[in-house]
């Protein structure tokens, strides 16, 4: 269902860069991420953690996803990556260590804060060009736990699934 065309949908961004401090604050976010942010932020029962600080730490961690979802409807947590480069090869490799890279260190660091976090499932969602989109999942296909979607499909909010004047957009 399309949202509707000619009305203003009135939210709230709440998003936060204190849970960790970021090696990367005052780091612009590029116009991708941007409208990846706006489309993740639309979902008003997500917590948004721009650049979150997975430090190295017994042998893990060390990279910051561009963002750390908390999705208190669905109870998941989500590391979103988003590149709009032609070459995802990158991204890929990431992807591929993301138990060591990102999954672990923060199941780890958010169940120190919530012990119920210990039990929600942990995702990926990347979010890649358009004519990447077949590569990409084709690379993926073997990870239940990874997701991929376009940024063109979070750009264009005409694009994005409604559900009258409130906006769902999945991330998986």
């Amino acid at each position: 269902m399309q949202g509707p065309p000619n009305k203003c949908v009135q939210r709230i961004r709440v998003i936060s860069v204190s849970l960790t401090p970021s090696l990367y604050e005052g780091k612009e976010m590029d116009r991708y991420e941007e409208a990846v942010l706006d489309y993740i932020t639309a979902d008003r029962n997500r917590f948004i953690s721009p650049q979150f600080h997975v430090p190295y730490e017994m042998q893990q961690g060390g990279s910051d996803p561009d963002f750390l979802v908390i999705d208190y409807r669905k109870k998941t947590i989500y590391v979103v990556e988003v590149t709009s480069s032609s070459n995802i090869s990158g991204l890929i490799a990431k992807v591929e260590q993301r138990e060591s890279r990102w999954l672990e260190p923060i199941k780890r660091h958010l169940s120190g804060i919530n012990k119920e976090f210990e039990q929600w499932p942990y995702r990926v969602t990347i979010f890649v060009r358009e004519e990447n989109l077949e590569l990409a999942k084709k690379k993926m296909k073997l990870y239940k736990d990874v997701s991929v979607r376009t940024i063109e499909s979070a750009t264009f909010p005409y694009k994005w699934q409604w559900n009258g004047e409130e906006p769902i957009n999945p991330l998986e």
